[in-house]
């Protein structure tokens, strides 16, 4: 390709190896913030010990935007 037609095509995040790449069947989503693709999916829990919640770490499949929520416990 030359130099104009990769100004056009936006350029991809690469995929990370870790994180998950596709949805499940039956696995909840919600859509993206970033990139409006209904592949947000919760993934992993962890604990914060500052704060002594525990957090859900979400994932988008599509564009691997990650985000922490707090999670309820019990």
């Amino acid at each position: 390709m030359t130099g104009a037609a990769w100004s056009i095509i936006p350029r991809m995040k690469p995929k990370i190896p870790w994180l998950p790449h596709e949805v499940q069947p039956g696995q909840p989503t919600e859509t993206c913030p970033r990139c409006g693709a209904k592949k947000l999916m919760p993934w992993t829990l962890r604990r914060d010990p500052q704060r002594v919640t525990l957090l859900r770490t979400w994932v988008c499949t599509a564009c691997q935007t990650t985000e922490e929520r707090d999670e309820a416990e019990g």
